[in-house]
Parts: structure tokens; C-alpha cells; sequence
């Protein structure tokens, strides 16, 4: 049976103004005034509050989703779900809770082996009730592209259901074909009808998928939605959102980062600290960030106000698979809106972000330092600024290079000496010397920190 592609925000369709039960004596006055729109990880429930992010917020009249189903219930709320709630500065709105993952559990034969759901690694979380293949559902964290932090396993609420419903970052996208990767499933989407007047999929798009999974990670997508940042275009006071979860990407500078996969943080000078420093930001790190979003100068951006630590990285954790990332300096070219260094293909996505002015169109030809992380085969782009040309030396990160019979590269520069021959294969941060004309570097110094 078709079903529609919706492009319609995961969490705006879903954020009606509160009703629910009798708003009498069981409304809890607030102790603090809390932002508009607060996502996290449940800490508590009452029959009055619930505690968010280390808040505890008054909710005896909020209106409550899981799943995209209203509940009537509160005690289907649980301690660990990530949720998101509205609020009106007072007391909340509406309790959303959606997972990240619903698929089948894959549990290794060796002992304290990570778990994989849907093709992701899946660290925490309590599996033991489950064996091999049971459908599970898992609210957590997007660590990269390959893993997530579990804070509430469960079983899914419709067992009946063998739908598989997964959220991600869309790669590989052919849309002659009708297919794109999300993680390390293959997906068709070819049995969902799209309506133009709704936008289209595009690289770097995060969405959730639902659809039928087989064991070798092939999904045909029966539905499809895309998050708008264009959301939170309102939320512009200076503390209307806070976001709780982990650094997954943060650039060269610290001023720009990436919480959980998807939502970019723009750190300034008035950004105040609390329990870190500036400098202690590293991908990874479990924070919470409080702000407002921006739509200033073509970008798409949390403002952070604040940024916590959040103490529950205190505890020890798994070995984290980070994303690898990638820096380069070079010539944009603009080409049917796909944008190249060298003749290497950068993606950009919604959450990108151009600095000093500059936008697709308007970037061609300049000189430009870019930064990103590499994901099925595909450079994403996360932030790109012009920058004057080099002249001597140059600054890459990447994977040295080289072809049958011809020179060692990387970023398309050629390496003129043997500087990088050992870690021809390898990802690396260098400093290089450099010869703009021949596009050539040599004398390069490599990073091991």
C-alpha cells in the first residue's frame, strides 16, 4: 500500500496549545521560569511534574504524545525517554516523546559485545530481556552516524507492528532511482508518493523512515518525514530553547558544534559557561545548551546563551565511534548547485553553516576554508568561510591518497616529496608548506594530538 512522503516536521505537527485533564489545584506553581521549548532526557514523573534537563516542571495539564499518538495517561510517560516539551514559561504545554529506533535487536555471541539496531551500534541501554531479532524501540542520543547512547529501551507499543522506524541523516541520495542511505540501511523509497509543493529529499536532510526491514539493512520507506528547522524560526528570545545531549562534531575554533547529529550550536563571546570552559568542548562531551535560534545571514543556528555540562558524563561510558572529520582550503567551484575543491564533491546540508557573507550563491571562485565530517562516502559540510589564499602553507585534514602509478595526494594536492608517503590510506591533520600554482604541497608536519 502507498503512503505518502509528508515533509512535515517531526515535532511541529504535534505541538497543539495544552489541554488534557482538569487544570485545578494540581497545577505546582514554578519555582523559575523555564524556556519555550526544552528537549531531553525524563529524569522524574508525578502526577503534576515531570523533571526535565535537571527542571522540574509543572504538567497536569499538558497535553501528551508517544509516538505520535495522543495519551491520556501519564503514567505512560517513563524515566529515561527522550522527550520534548512546550511550555509557556510556566508550566508545560505539551509532552512529546518519540524513539529514535524501532527495528530489530542484533545481540553478538561475544561477551559485552554492543548491541546493533537497524545497523547502528547501540551503546547503554538494558537489552537482557530481549534475544536476537526482537523488535525493540530505543530513545537515546545520535552519537555519529554509526552509534547511538540508549537511555530507554522498551518494547514497542504496537508488538503487532514489524514496521521498522528509523531516524537519520540522508547520504547517496538518487533520485532517479528513488533510493538513498540512512546509516548503513539501503533505502528504497520508490513506494512513497511525493508531493512537490512540499520540497524533496536532499543529502544531509535528517528524517525519520518507516518501512520494512530485512536482515541485510535493505528498507522499502512506506512513509517518510523531514525535520524544518524552520520550526523554531519563532523561538528567538534569548532563552526559548534548551538542548541536552553530546558533541558530535565542533569545529577547529569551538565556535560552531553539532548536538546530537542535527542541531547546529553557534558559540560567541557572550556565551557563558557553567561547569566547563570553552576549551573543554570536544566531541563526545555531554552538554546541555540554552538559547535562541537564529535565521540571521542565510544560516540555520542555535545562539547558545549557556552551555552546561552535563554531570551525567561523569559516569564511565563505551569507547565512542566519533565521525571522521575533514578540513580543506581551496578554490569553491559552483556547478548546478553542487559545490567542489579540487574536483572533490562537498555536500551541504540545511544545517550548514557560511560565515563573512558568503552562500551558494555567491561562493564560486573564492578562496574558503571548509570543515566537516565524512559519512557513507560523502564529505558533509558543516561550516564554510572565505579566507584570504594561501601562499606558503596550508592546513588539511583528510585521507592521503594515491592511485596505481601516480602521485600521493591529498585534497587533490599533490605531495611533492615523501613527507606523507607512511600514511598513504590514512586520515590525517597536517600543516603543509605550499606551492599554489602547481596545487602542490611537500614538507608536511602531521598532528598526532
Amino acid at each position: 500500500m502507498q503512503r505518502s512522503l509528508i515533509l512535515l516536521p517531526l515535532i511541529a505537527s504535534l505541538t497543539a496549545c495544552g489541554g488534557g485533564s482538569d487544570s485545578s489545584d494540581n497545577t505546582t506553581q514554578p519555582t523559575q521560569s523555564v524556556a519555550a521549548h526544552i528537549q531531553g532526557e525524563l529524569q522524574a514523573v508525578s502526577k503534576t511534574d515531570i523533571k526535565v534537563n535537571g527542571i522540574t516542571i509543572p504538567s497536569s495539564t499538558a497535553n501528551i504524545v508517544i509516538d505520535g499518538e495522543e495519551q491520556s495517561l501519564f503514567d505512560q510517560l517513563q524515566p529515561g525517554m527522550m522527550v520534548t516539551v512546550t511550555t509557556d514559561g510556566k508550566k508545560a504545554n505539551t509532552i512529546i516523546y518519540d524513539s529514535i529506533l524501532i527495528a530489530p535487536v542484533v545481540k553478538s555471541a561475544t561477551k559485552n559485545a554492543a548491541v546493533t539496531v537497524a545497523g547502528y551500534q547501540v551503546l547503554g541501554g538494558n537489552f537482557n530481556q530481549f534475544k536476537s531479532g526482537d523488535m525493540v524501540e530505543v530513545s537515546g542520543y545520535f552519537v555519529s552516524g554509526e552509534q547511538v547512547m540508549a537511555t530507554y529501551v522498551t518494547k514497542p507499543i504496537n508488538v503487532l507492528d514489524k514496521n521498522a522506524e528509523i531516524e537519520g541523516q540522508v547520504t547517496n541520495l538518487d533520485s532517479q532511482n528513488r533510493t538513498f542511505t540512512l546509516g548503513k540501511i539501503h533505502v528504497d523509497y520508490n513506494s512513497v508518493k511525493e508531493y512537490a509543493a512540499q520540497g524533496s529529499l536532499n543529502n544531509g536532510d535528517w528524517i525519520e523512515v518507516e518501512g520494512e526491514l530485512t536482515t541485510d539493512l535493505q528498507l522499502k520507506a512506506l512513509h517518510i518525514d523531514v525535520e524544518d528547522f524552520q520550526d523554531f524560526e519563532d523561538l528567538n528570545d534569548k532563552n526559548s530553547l534548551e538542548f541536552q545531549g553530546v558533541i558530535s562534531w565542533i569545529s577547529s575554533t569551538k565556535e560552531q558544534l553539532t548536538l546530537n547529529q542535527k542541531w547546529p550550536v553557534t558559540i560567541t563571546a557572550q556565551t557563558e559557561f557553567d561547569g566547563i570552559t570553552k576549551d573543554k568542548l570536544v566531541v563526545g562531551k555531554m552538554i546541555e545548551v540554552e538559547g535562541a535560534w537564529s535565521t540571521a545571514n542565510n544560516n540555520q543556528t542555535l545562539i547558545a546563551s549557556e552551555v552546561e555540562f552535563d554531570h551525567d558524563d561523569d559516569q564511565p561510558q563505551p569507547p565512542i565511534q566519533t565521525n571522521k572529520e575533514f578540513q580543506v582550503e581551496g578554490r569553491a567551484t559552483v556547478n548546478n548547485e553542487v559545490l567542489s575543491i579540487n574536483g572533490i564533491e562537498l555536500t551541504v546540508m540545511p544545517s550548514t553553516q557560511w560565515e563573512d557573507g558568503i552562500h551558494m550563491s555567491s561562493v564560486d571562485g573564492h578562496w574558503v576554508q571548509v570543515e566537516g565530517y565524512q559519512q557513507n562516502n560523502q564529505f558533509l559540510v558543516t561550516e564554510i568561510e572565505p579566507e584570504t589564499q594561501a601562499m606558503h602553507e596550508i592546513e588539511l585534514e583528510g585521507q592521503v591518497t594515491q592511485a596505481e602509478d601516480s602521485d600521493i595526494t591529498l585534497w587533490g594536492y599533490a605531495v611533492a616529496d615523501d613527507s606523507l608517503n607512511q600514511y598513504v590510506g590514512k586520515n590525517v591533520e597536517v600543516e603543509c608548506q605550499f606551492v599554489p600554482h602547481d596545487k602542490q604541497i611537500h614538507t608536511c608536519v602531521v598532528d598526532n594530538d
